[in-house]
């Protein structure tokens, strides 16, 4: 087998501005004056007598204070990754060129998994990171600690080799291959999933419920969808005699909120795909339950981005749930909407061949 390089690609997050031009509020404001003119029969001289004199009503213009569209609230939830026996919550990812000044790197390895640890100046910490130090912190709502120092993480997987890395990791590799963000430390809760301060909302975790009939119409609704047909014709086109039913798992979760008592059903199909090459389909429902108590019937989508689905949590205290887990490969963490859309994922770069 040759030596491959497989790494998942930087997330950049980009910012859109959008501006309204403005045009035409004067020549606007002068059809009534022009119609009216007509209305009376009066015709303007050719002569070189000046016009009749014509106000004109002038909107203001807008104060410099008009307000704008407020910005999405920072999410409360946080990945927390353990290294060394050490719990770290991730606050934030660092691009290549964006790196503090720091001071010497820890290397951890923990079987193919390496790690570096970087301490930050204090002077060079973001101040959204350094409101971290120092405050209470809850992890799965369960483990209550305190955020220490903040730090600067680097992570990968795999075989140095496939990096041209030499045979061993070492600090300045990890860096330089890895997924840099920025964390804080934990006293406790290593092995935590998730965690936020203790002043946000509560990570919420629903009721299961048995709901054997509702489980069943919630299958049928995402087997008979327009995106299970989308599946099946690509299956039968890769390994035509074979049926795409036959290597699929489905998971279907009857779930109540326990602060708005609503119930939702959340339909996952997933093909279990072992080998490179073969179509992989990742199929979402998440249906309502109406006050008679029968399944509400919603769109199904195909999701990319989850493979795995682990825990459903309403991570920000909304009333709606998120799904989190992982994509093809496990490797990556990530936590979707009920679209299927990705709302945060913490990377992993793996180095070696995945088939």
């Amino acid at each position: 087998m040759s030596k491959q390089l497989v790494a998942r690609p930087r997330w950049i997050g980009s910012l859109s501005l959008s501006a309204a031009l403005a045009g035409g509020l004067a020549t606007a404001a002068l059809q009534p004056s022009l119609r009216d003119t007509k209305a009376s029969g009066v015709v303007a001289p050719v002569a070189a007598a000046p016009p009749p004199s014509v106000t004109v009503a002038v909107p203001p213009a807008p104060a410099e204070t008009e307000p704008v569209a407020a910005e999405q609230p920072e999410r409360s939830a946080r990945f927390v990754v353990t290294v060394g026996g050490v719990a770290y919550v991730r606050l934030s990812g660092l691009e290549e060129d964006a790196l503090p000044a720091r001071r010497p790197a820890k290397l951890v390895e923990e079987g193919a998994r390496a790690f570096v640890v970087t301490e930050v100046k204090p002077a060079a910490v973001p101040a959204a990171a350094l409101a971290w130090k120092g405050a209470t912190v809850i992890a799965d709502e369960t483990c209550r600690a305190t955020a220490g120092e903040v730090v600067i993480i680097s992570q990968l997987l795999g075989d140095p080799g496939y990096a041209d890395a030499g045979e061993r990791w070492t600090s300045a590799y990890v860096e330089e291959y890895g997924e840099r963000f920025l964390a804080v430390r934990l006293d406790g809760c290593a092995g935590a999933e998730l965690a936020r301060e203790a002043t946000a909302p509560r990570l919420i975790y629903p009721e299961a419920l048995g709901a054997p009939r509702l489980r069943e119409a919630a299958k049928r609704v995402l087997l008979a969808s327009p995106a299970a047909a989308e599946a099946k014709r690509e299956w039968a086109e890769f390994d035509p005699g074979t049926s795409w039913r036959e290597q699929l798992k489905l998971d279907v979760r009857v779930l109540r909120h326990p602060t708005t008592g609503t119930t939702t059903v959340i339909a996952f199909a997933t093909n279990d795909v072992q080998d490179c090459g073969t179509p992989t389909h990742n199929l979402l429902g998440v249906f309502a339950v109406g006050a008679d108590g029968e399944l509400v019937p919603g769109p199904v989508r195909a999701v990319d981005e989850l493979h795995e689905l682990e825990r459903v949590i309403d991570l920000d205290g909304d009333g709606t749930f998120e799904l989190t887990g992982r994509p093809w490969l496990g490797m990556d963490r990530v936590w979707v909407d009920g679209d299927g859309q990705v709302l945060e994922r913490l990377n992993l770069p793996f180095y070696g061949c995945p088939c």
